[in-house]
């Protein structure tokens, strides 16, 4: 009980959703750092829906998302899939639905956040 009431006081509190999912961490310079911390966050940041229940998976390295990211439907199948490097979107993005079907995938290559090939 307690918990919930603590759930709800932050999501009045917080004036943005990323806010709850990064409690721990802030977006600070174009990067993530632990709270209390003056270096760049370098790990795995899982954002859960649920006990033992994750919605976003995200690696990260030197404070930008660096590697496999994964997004999760409620019923935890797989979402979307892809890669980062150095907080770029590379690679081949995948979309599931929720039987685990392709919905579509991505090959658009981003340098600095700009889209520079598909």
């Amino acid at each position: 009980m307690k918990q919930l009431f603590l759930f709800i006081i932050k999501l009045f509190k917080h004036h943005s959703i990323l806010d709850l999912i990064f409690d721990d961490f802030l977006f600070r310079d174009e990067k993530i750092y632990k709270k209390f911390s003056d270096i760049p966050f370098t790990g795995r940041i899982k954002s859960p829906n649920g006990k033992d229940k994750f919605w976003l998976i995200t690696n990260y390295k030197d404070g930008l998302a660096h590697g496999l990211s994964q997004s999760f439907f409620l019923d935890s199948s797989v979402k979307q899939t892809g890669m980062y490097d150095k907080g770029d979107r590379t690679g081949k993005w995948i979309g599931y639905y929720p039987d685990g079907s392709i919905d579509y995938t991505m090959t658009s290559i981003f340098k600095n956040g700009v889209k520079i090939s598909d």
